[in-house]
């Protein structure tokens, strides 16, 4: 798999966990996880789990490929609940 993202045309520079992150919610559009789910699939953790971290990669990851990070259109969470990706228009896999 090619592990490359691009915003209107132009390549973003993501992080190994960035990349992840996005992958994993692009590729199940509006699909909710939990901060527990995420942490487990991508920091392959149940222990000393600290939210702190996935809250900064997920604010990184919507600087990155959001238009307006402050009223994400694509990278949305809901607070208790967890965080989804609502389309796949931005993302394919090759």
């Amino acid at each position: 798999m090619n592990r490359t993202v691009e915003v209107n045309g132009l390549p973003v520079a993501l992080t190994a966990r960035e990349f992840d992150l996005l992958a994993l919610l692009a590729e199940n559009p509006n699909r909710f996880y939990s901060a527990d789910q995420l942490m487990e699939l991508i920091w392959k953790t149940k222990e000393s789990v600290d939210y702190r971290s996935l809250m900064v990669h997920i604010s990184k990851l919507r600087k990155k490929i959001e238009e307006d990070p402050a009223n994400p259109k694509y990278l949305i969470s809901v607070r208790g609940f967890g965080y989804k990706f609502l389309s796949k228009t931005l993302y394919s896999k090759t």
